[in-house]
């Protein structure tokens, strides 16, 4: 995610990890809107992926075919 531009904060609250931190304590805010954003531009990316291999699938089994004619 942090490749997609995602806080490595974000990607921490998305995950559920805690962060051994005193100000973890205090900070009761749930970041539901950053991991939203976050979980989008992953979700964004894997799709991209996807496309990408699903042409290039295509065109390797295309190439496989024999000639007709």
């Amino acid at each position: 995610m942090t490749a997609a531009g995602v806080p490595r904060l974000h990607v921490e609250k998305v995950l559920n990890h805690t962060i051994d931190d005193v100000a973890e304590i205090y900070d009761r805010y749930d970041y539901a809107e950053e991991k939203r954003v976050a979980l989008k531009r992953l979700d964004d990316r894997l799709r991209q992926i996807i496309r990408r291999e699903s042409k290039a699938l295509a065109f390797d089994r295309s190439e496989r075919m024999p000639a007709a004619g």
